[in-house]
């Protein structure tokens, strides 16, 4: 059986629907470019923020430990 994944199957779906892409980029050598516009997209359509704190408001501030364990989990 195969581990459990980190992404769930959203997630997972998106991630499959640019493999075209990093394959191309990869040919050419770009794989950097590709990467980069994938983690911005990301970043917007999943924030980590979003994972860590499920019930808080985007717009609420964060106490300064939950801005350290968002810190920690983006750095990783």
């Amino acid at each position: 059986m195969a581990p459990p994944t980190w992404a769930n199957n959203e997630e997972l779906d998106w991630l499959t629907e640019r493999l075209p892409h990093f394959l191309d980029h990869q040919k050419r050598k770009k794989v950097q470019s590709f990467f980069r516009t994938l983690y911005t997209e990301w970043d917007a359509r999943y924030p980590e923020r979003t994972r860590l704190f499920p019930d808080i408001e985007l717009t609420a501030q964060l106490t300064p430990e939950q801005e350290a364990e968002l810190m920690e989990a983006i750095s990783l």
